[in-house]
């Protein structure tokens, strides 16, 4: 198995573990919905899908302190 096949067998896998802790968190959900007043989402219980990257917010520059934090940061 060469190493891109072998990547792809464990994104695959991964993919496979991810379906199974979904289905899981649906069961979960449907079990707790007369008990509870606010229901989580599934992605608060499961996570993120692997490969699926989070949102982030982009820091705005806004004073001479923020600017050489970030240009120290980038190693200038």
């Amino acid at each position: 198995m060469t190493l891109s096949e072998f990547n792809i067998a464990m994104e695959a896998y991964e993919w496979k573990v991810y379906q199974e802790r979904v289905r899981n968190a649906e069961h979960a959900l449907w079990t707790l919905m007369p008990h509870v007043k606010e229901i989580p989402s599934i992605k608060d219980l499961v996570g993120l899908a692997p490969g699926e990257v989070e949102e982030k917010e982009e820091k705005k520059v806004t004073t001479q302190d923020d600017l050489e934090d970030m240009v120290k940061r980038m190693g200038k």
